[in-house]
């Protein structure tokens, strides 16, 4: 059985896991930071039409995703959002801002 989601407290308001970034900037303004995380990728080897090799291709294996800071202040934890395909995957808090 699968815990509650994550959230986060922006003012008055809340954004969870699921939520999408639309929702995210409205409720908790601009990220201090942004840093975007691309997919891996490997060279896959790629045939011609007669099934002989042709040589190699760049093939992500993974999805690209990005970390969103949000840095309230000393007196609150800032927030590290993985953003995933424009909505909010997981919400971790990190040690006090400043």
């Amino acid at each position: 059985m699968a815990g509650p989601a994550q959230a986060l407290r922006c003012g008055n308001t809340i954004v969870s896991e699921g939520d999408d970034t639309y929702q995210l900037t409205q409720r908790c303004g601009q990220p201090t930071t942004v840093e975007r995380i691309d997919a891996p990728t490997v060279n896959q080897m790629v045939y011609d039409v007669w099934g002989r090799p042709a040589g190699y291709m760049p093939v992500s294996v993974g999805d690209s995703y990005e970390i969103w800071v949000y840095n309230f202040g000393p007196q609150r934890f800032v927030a590290r959002i993985t953003v995933k395909n424009a909505r909010i995957f997981k919400i971790d808090e990190a040690g006090y801002g400043h």
